[in-house]
């Protein structure tokens, strides 16, 4: 009697299944396009940390400084003086395309800190069932956000 040495086809199946179903589970995990809750937190605090660093150079420098949310682009950016590329202070940061921002996209700092008349104090940013709040106090420029929902 011969001693056959090899796989069984039903074993190779079960492994190509198995492989399938594995493969399956990790693609989304693996896809950049996939956006998650912790992505529409992540870009909600990068929005904040740039809003108090625009506030704090309107202080620190004595001129008004402005962020700009351009949705077209999807990216932010401080400006000096006014929102045009000449003034731009520092880069531009991209946020994912698939975020939905509603509310105000140009926040505008005083050399007190404050927020200029006429521009914004507010921005929601979800995706899905996933909901964040920035609001920025006119008067004294404090920014306050808060998860609205999950």
């Amino acid at each position: 009697m011969k001693n056959i040495r090899g796989f069984v086809l039903l074993e190779l199946m079960v492994t190509i299944a198995l492989l399938g179903i594995l493969l399956g589970l990790m693609l989304p995990r693996l896809s950049s396009s996939t956006i998650t809750k912790k992505d529409v937190e992540i870009t909600t605090k990068n929005i904040v940390t740039k809003l108090r660093e625009t506030r704090q150079l309107a202080l620190s420098t004595g001129s008004t400084h402005y962020l700009d949310i351009n949705t077209s682009s999807n990216d932010f950016a401080v400006y000096v003086n006014s929102v045009d590329i000449a003034n731009i202070v520092g880069e531009k940061q991209k946020y994912n395309s698939s975020l939905i921002l509603s509310g105000d996209i140009v926040f505008a700092f005083t050399s007190n800190g404050s927020i200029q008349t006429g521009y914004g104090t507010s921005l929601n940013i979800a995706f899905d069932t996933s909901e964040w709040s920035i609001t920025v106090i006119p008067a004294t420029g404090r920014i306050k956000w808060e998860k609205i929902s999950d």
